[in-house]
């Protein structure tokens, strides 16, 4: 997929088309940083992970009303679904939020970056948006 897409945007695309796109991405980051795992590479991340993941858990649970727990050093909240398919809806609602995130059964996986959300807000607010969205659409 990856191929099809560079092939597309250097193939078939004009500069100027490239450069608006570029632009929206662009201003979609700075409204809404794209948050990824953290890279843990001293002790000191360990550290500033440890109390972003404590901020994150006590937010994500109170904002979505869902179990969220989160193991050591591990750069993910886990968050307890009581459904795939709940647990599926709101990995898209993320992933469409910037906030990158995966699934394993019923748990939903979200990241802790004490760089890009030292408090978890970003992160705790789209579970919350996705947890909304999914009550609104009949999703549980």
């Amino acid at each position: 997929m990856v191929a099809k897409t560079v092939h597309y945007w250097t193939g078939h695309m004009t500069g100027l088309k490239r450069w608006t796109i570029a632009r929206v991405l662009a201003d979609i980051d700075a409204e809404s940083p794209l948050v990824v795992p953290a890279q843990i590479e001293s002790d000191s991340d360990r550290l500033r992970l440890r109390q972003t993941a404590g901020r994150l858990v006590a937010s994500a649970q109170a904002a979505s009303g869902l179990q969220a727990i989160c193991g050591g050093d591990d750069p993910w909240v886990g968050i307890a679904c009581p459904s795939q398919r709940l647990a599926l809806w709101m990995m898209r609602v993320l992933v469409v939020s910037n906030v990158l995130s995966r699934r394993e059964g019923t748990t939903l996986y979200v990241p802790i970056n004490p760089e890009r959300d030292e408090s978890g807000a970003i992160v705790s607010r789209a579970v919350a948006r996705a947890r909304r969205f999914a009550g609104i659409r009949g999703v549980s």
